[in-house]
């Protein structure tokens, strides 16, 4: 595909949003790692990993944060970036703007996995 026909990038963003039920805000708290990976739930990896055509387990290292500002690395700085304080996944659905029904739903699943560290 040509570089001018690619939709811009918060085309594909808000539909994948709309792909795994949260919000392009959630997805942008996600993709700057600052919700706890642990509380993630294993209903939005699978879904994810579904949308984006990858294993589950990609969706999961990355969301850990693997390979990201690791020990060892090359900075400008005279230390790595601090890494700060993360959001359990439940805490911030229930903090976004996010429908009301979406947010029940996700702490339905949320219930339903036992991700008590996610509430």
């Amino acid at each position: 595909m040509d570089w001018w026909r690619r939709p811009p990038a918060w085309v594909w963003r808000r539909a994948l949003a709309e792909a795994v039920r949260l919000s392009t805000e959630l997805l942008a708290r996600l993709e700057a790692h600052s919700i706890d990976a642990a509380t993630i739930s294993r209903t939005l990896v699978r879904r994810l990993a579904s949308a984006l055509k990858v294993a589950p387990e990609a969706v999961a290292a990355y969301l850990s944060g693997a390979g990201v500002a690791e020990a060892g690395a090359f900075y400008y700085a005279d230390q790595a970036p601090a890494q700060g304080v993360r959001q359990p996944f439940l805490e911030a659905v229930q903090a976004s703007a996010l429908a009301p029904d979406l947010k029940r739903e996700w702490a339905a699943i949320a219930a339903a996995e036992g991700n008590e560290s996610a509430s």
